[in-house]
């Protein structure tokens, strides 16, 4: 049965205010949070709170600086992740702003494990930020003879982007921030048969794990500082990668070899 026209505008007029009312719901969404400490500990006005406050609230939200404030923020911990929409914007602030790893604490991360995240950071610096792999697992059983774990990458020190995240950087500044392979675990070979070798090191210069016996030391994760590991037996300890402009070093054993480099 056909509808009627008074029936047809109703229904157009209804389709209209629900339209209205989901762009005010968008906008409603949209908040912005002032930085006016340069503090760490989470309180309200702080860096840490902002990022907190915009993940809680979803949508596209902005971060700003007050005009009261300027200078270092020195992290306590690494920020949160950030997980939401946001543009974080230190122009406003009252003099050059610094976000400080300390050189122990990842700096800047985004992403999240659900959808896309679209972030944006301008006008600041990101200095001394680490990001450090975890060190494999070492075998310390007194009755089985195996390798250690290999040490975790690296990555990241002052900003990681996940593979579902987009970044726009803009005049922002990155000084002295690092990414490094943990170590590489302790093997365990004496008393067993074959020998048995150590972790490796983790992407980023990790250091090679050693052996208590007559296994092979670990290679050395790839990086500008990576050291192969030790060996108290008689082979030989494993050599590192280098691509930077420092050399690698193998490690210590009967025939410690250096590793390569092909850089400086």
């Amino acid at each position: 049965m056909a509808l009627g026209k008074n029936v047809w505008r109703a229904l157009r007029k209804a389709i209209a205010v629900f339209t209205a009312l989901a762009f005010l719901s968008q906008q409603a969404a949209a908040s912005t949070f002032t930085v006016t400490s340069t503090a760490d500990d989470g309180s309200s006005g702080t860096l840490r709170w902002a990022i907190e406050q915009a993940n809680a609230a979803g949508g596209s939200n902005s971060i700003v600086f007050s005009n009261t404030i300027g200078g270092t923020i020195t992290l306590t911990s690494g920020l949160p992740v950030i997980t939401s929409n946001v543009s974080v914007d230190a122009s406003g602030a009252a003099s050059a702003v610094t976000v400080d790893g300390g050189g122990l604490y990842q700096v800047f991360s985004v992403g999240n494990s659900v959808g896309t995240v679209n972030a944006s950071i301008a006008n600041l610096t990101v200095a001394n930020g680490l990001a450090q792999g975890g060190a494999g697992g070492s075998n310390s059983s007194s009755f089985s003879v195996g390798g250690g774990g290999g040490g975790g990458l690296g990555a990241g020190g002052g900003l990681f982007v996940a593979n579902n995240a987009n970044v726009t950087l803009t005049n922002v500044g990155f000084s002295n921030d690092k990414a490094q392979g943990g170590s590489g675990g302790t093997g365990r070979s004496t008393g067993g048969s074959p020998a048995t070798a150590a972790g490796g090191g983790g992407f980023n210069g990790g250091a090679g794990g050693s052996t208590d016996g007559s296994g092979t030391g670990g290679g050395g994760g790839w990086g500008a500082t990576a050291t192969g590991g030790s060996d108290s037996g008689s082979s030989n300890g494993g050599a590192g990668a280098c691509t930077g402009t420092g050399c690698a070093s193998g490690g210590a054993g009967n025939t410690g070899t250096g590793g390569a480099s092909d850089g400086g």
